[in-house]
This record gives structure tokens, sequence and C-alpha cells, in this order.
């Protein structure tokens, strides 16, 4: 439980993520192209982390990188004078011609370089992806739709390419099919962030009301994130929107008044960003308290300033900003769990573990949290029930609970100390080879 429950800000976590202009998201080649709200395609495979605002690795951000598997792109092989490069080939070295196109920024020559690899190799999904973003970027949204909607017939349940094509459905004005694929995309995943950004747009586009309560469980990089989409793209959102209707989507995804001070909201998370990477805790808590004043109501920013009560040594104001969260949002397993965190470190074990419990029933699918439940219950002298737990996890996250249960944190002391602690975080042993059909004695 050492990287289980270390305490780190989702400010940290994404990095400046507030300031996620095109330029920002090609620095990199095998970076996540962003079109305002859209994620297209990276060369990496990766894997989302979950959202606790206090979990050592967390991605904050649900829609940073794709849920789904995708190809890589070997290094460029050296052939020789008389080799021939196969079409595959030649497609995918036009893609990387279109990555040195986009890194400048220059949209249009690295649209058409992707497009050239398409007419050599016209399925290649990982080209038709990119030519996505990259039509979008380039404010071709016609051509992009196209794109996105031969993604979309491919691979019906991708759902950033469904909450995509819904955004770029939305600045083609086209809001019915706009709707159609973000419900998709919920259906699958009720909590796509960019998925359930485009559905606020268009119901208030429609003037159908738009529930806020679930916009009040936003983390501060999900605001960061929120905030960014309607700076950069305010003119497309106006024109579908109108100016009352712009007023309106702001007082439901970031809080009453918001509209206004978007921009001023941006800043301030950066400045509390930087403040938290240099540990400043007390110039990062000023910025956050800052973020109240333009009218914000996210619980993420509550969430931020606990943390830095807690790095100033303050845990009864830590705990107790926590708590309060627990009350308002009662059916949110991450803040239970982040709650719970506090009261571990304060080694508060019987009320952590009452935490835990009910953070477990409400995501019962989630390891970390119960191991951090076992972990009260070896601290509080209850050895069946935290071995049962361990037992369990060990069967199910083998590679995991070996991470977890090592280290000096005083959490994990009755554990360590349990006679079965060796065999809890020995690496399982290899698995016979099962004799083949070949190998079997012939009669």
């Amino acid at each position: 439980m050492n990287r289980l429950m270390v305490f780190v800000s989702a400010l940290s976590a994404v990095g400046l993520c507030v300031s996620v202009s095109p330029a920002d998201m090609v620095e990199k080649p095998d970076s996540i192209f962003y079109v305002d709200g859209l994620v297209a395609d990276s060369l990496n495979e990766e894997t989302p982390k979950d959202g606790k605002v206090f979990h050592a690795d967390i991605k904050a951000m649900p829609l940073v990188i794709p849920q789904r598997h995708l190809i890589s792109v070997e290094s460029p092989r050296q052939f020789s004078i008389q080799a021939r490069t196969p079409p595959q080939g030649k497609a995918l070295e036009r893609l990387r011609a279109a990555e040195s196109y986009a890194r400048q920024q220059d949209w249009s020559s690295a649209l058409r370089e992707v497009q050239a690899g398409l007419e050599l190799d016209p399925s290649n999904m990982m080209l038709i992806r990119r030519a996505a973003a990259l039509a979008a970027l380039g404010r071709k949204f016609g051509v992009a739709d196209d794109y996105f909607r031969r993604v979309i017939e491919a691979e019906p349940e991708n759902v950033p390419f469904l909450a995509g094509r819904s955004g770029v459905l939305i600045r083609l004005l086209r809001l019915k099919e706009a709707d159609e694929m973000a419900q998709r995309a919920l259906a699958i995943d009720p909590q796509y962030l960019a998925a359930r950004f485009n559905k606020a747009c268009i119901q208030t586009a429609r003037g159908e009301e738009v529930l806020g309560a679930d916009w009040d469980l936003l983390t501060v990089a999900d605001m960061a994130q929120v905030a960014n989409w309607l700076d950069a793209d305010g003119p497309d959102y106006l024109a579908a929107l109108g100016d009352e209707g712009m007023n309106r989507l702001c007082d439901t995804v970031l809080g009453a008044g918001t509209r206004a001070y978007v921009k001023n909201i941006l800043e301030t998370l950066k400045k509390a960003e930087i403040a938290t990477r240099l540990a400043q805790w007390k110039e990062a808590e000023g910025y956050l308290q800052t973020l109240k004043g333009f009218g914000t109501r996210a619980m993420g920013v509550q969430m931020e300033v606990g943390r830095c009560k807690f790095e100033e040594g303050d845990h009864d104001t830590a705990v107790a900003l926590l708590k309060d969260l627990t009350v308002r949002y009662p059916a949110t397993s991450s803040i239970i769990y982040n709650y719970a965190y506090l009261l571990v470190n304060v080694a508060n074990y019987p009320e952590a573990a009452k935490q835990l419990i009910k953070a477990t029933k409400l995501n019962p699918e989630d390891g970390q949290m119960k191991f951090a439940l076992a972990c009260c219950y070896a601290e509080q002298g209850m050895k069946d029930e935290a071995w049962t737990i361990l037992s369990q996890l060990q069967a199910t996250y083998p590679n995991q609970l070996r991470e977890w249960a090592q280290g000096d944190a005083p959490y994990l002391r009755a554990i360590q100390q349990d006679p079965r602690y060796p065999q809890l975080i020995a690496a399982p042993a290899p698995q016979p080879k099962q004799p083949s059909s070949k190998d079997s004695p012939k009669s």
C-alpha cells in the first residue's frame, strides 16, 4: 500500500494539462492528438489509470488514453538499393512524414501525407484515425466526419471516436447526429468526459435542462480540460448554443457566472500546478482558494485544498475537508477512498476500515481499495479478515499485490511481520508445460 496510499495531486499527475492547445499536443510524435475535445490516436499502446486523486499513478483525465489497443509503428527499416518497399510500408512512411508536418502545425500538409498513404493502403485504420484528427485540426470538419464515420464503422464501440465524431458534428451544427454519437459513447462508458460534455452542449443548444449535479464531481484536472474546451472552442460552441446558451453551459459544467472567468480559471490552475510541483503548499492552496472566487464548484478544488493542508502538516483540517466531501457525495467511491487515505496516514485504522468497506461495496472490482482494507484489518490485529482479502487478491492481482505489499510504510508492518508474508510476495512458480499430442506416446 506504499504506492496505493501515496498522496498525489491530480494537478501534478496530468502536468500542466490546463493548456491543451494543438501545439502542446504535438511536441512528441507519439502523443495523442487533441482536436479541442476530440481524441484521435496515439502510436503507443497504453492503459488508462483510475481516477483516485491520491493514487501515485493517477491519470485523472479519462479521455487522455483511448481505451483500446493501438498498433505500434516500428522504426524505419534500412532497405538495399534492390529492395522494394511494399505499399503498406510506403503508407507508414507517409505517416512519419505527416508526423513531421504535424509538429510544425502544418495540418493541411500532414493530412495530404496521410491521404497519400491511404491511397497505398486504403484499409489502414491507423491512417484513417490519424486522418480524422488532422482534418479536424485543420478545421475541415466535413472531411473529418467522413474519416470518423469510417473508424466507427470498423470499431463501433470505440468510445473516443464516438465522442470525437459527436464533437465534429456539433461544429457542423448536425445536433441530432451528434446526440446519437454521444449517447452511444455514454452507453458504453457513462463517465467519458468528452461525451458528457458534448451531451451537455447538445442539451443546452436544444434548450433542455442539463443536470449539474454530476459536474460537481469534477477533479481539478477534469475542470481544466472542460475550461480549456470552453476557452479554445468558444466560437464553435457560440455558433451552436448562442450567447445565452454559452452562459448556461458554463454555469452547468463549471459553476454560476464562470463564463467571464474561463481564462482566469485556466491561468490559476497553471499556477496551482506549478506551486504543487515545487511543493509550495501555501501558494498552491491560495491559488485553489482563488478558484472559488471565480464561481467554480467542482469537488476537486476542495480535494486539492485538503491535500495542501495535509502536506502543510494540518492533518485535522485535511481530514475535516475530506470528511465533508464524503457527506456531500456519499455514493462516490473515490472520495471515500481518499478520505480513508488520510485516516490511514493518521493511524485511525478503525474509521478508515469503515470507510473502505463503504468504498468496496460501491466499487467491488477495485483491488487497491480491498488491499487498503486488508492493511487496516491487519493493523487492528484482525489477521483472519486481512488474510482472507489478501488471499483473494493474490489470486486476482498477484503482480500488483507484490508491489503494494512492499515498502516501509507504517500500515504495512502487521502484514510484513506475519509468517505468511514471504509467500504473499513470492513470484508465482512457472507453470509446467502441458504435453501436446505430439509428445503423447504412440500406441
